[in-house]
């Protein structure tokens, strides 16, 4: 990264040259991520559903995003470029998956590599902005993964404001 910076010292630079350096370096499309950042209001709220075979394993999972206020009524005409990773429910270090969510709107999903047992869980280690949905017979999972202290700090925290945040949102929804 340092390399990248050095392009620009002593010169003036703008928000783009920024982008443009992030985006050689990390291979992601930092412009389009951070446009939809800074130029809307809220963030998201990302809706997974799980698909399981016979087994009880995890195979697919298909993601979907709508605008999240703690105050208002939440619209669906805004959408974000997400980065999201996808990790085991009980194991935030085992990363199943990292996918990027596009501004579509559209519902997204995605096959795992190797069928995961159980169900799979977002954002470990709470780097996203963003809250997650989870469909209701992954709560019993979750309680469990929470109750036996196998998240951390961060990924505990971050279970307890989702759905915190998802009572405020369906409540608003519903006000609606």
């Amino acid at each position: 990264m340092r390399l990248y910076l050095k392009r620009y010292q002593y010169r003036n630079a703008v928000t783009a040259n920024l982008w443009d350096a992030l985006t050689e370096v990390s291979g992601i499309p930092v412009a389009d991520v951070m446009d939809t950042w800074i130029n809307q209001t809220g963030f998201p709220v990302i809706s997974v559903e799980q698909m399981q075979d016979g087994n009880g394993n995890t195979t697919a999972v298909t993601l979907t995003q709508r605008r999240f206020l703690s105050h208002g009524v939440p619209d669906s005409d805004q959408f974000w470029v997400i980065p999201i990773t996808v990790c085991s429910m009980n194991d935030p270090d085992k990363i199943l998956a990292k996918v990027m969510m596009e501004r579509h709107g559209g519902a997204q999903s995605f096959q795992l590599p190797v069928p995961e047992p159980g169900f799979v869980r977002l954002n470990p280690g709470a780097i996203g902005l963003y809250h997650v949905k989870y469909q209701e017979n992954v709560f019993p999972s979750l309680t469990t993964a929470l109750s036996e202290n196998k998240l951390g700090p961060l990924d505990r925290l971050s279970v307890v404001l989702d759905l915190f945040a998802l009572v405020i949102f369906i409540f608003k929804f519903i006000e609606k």
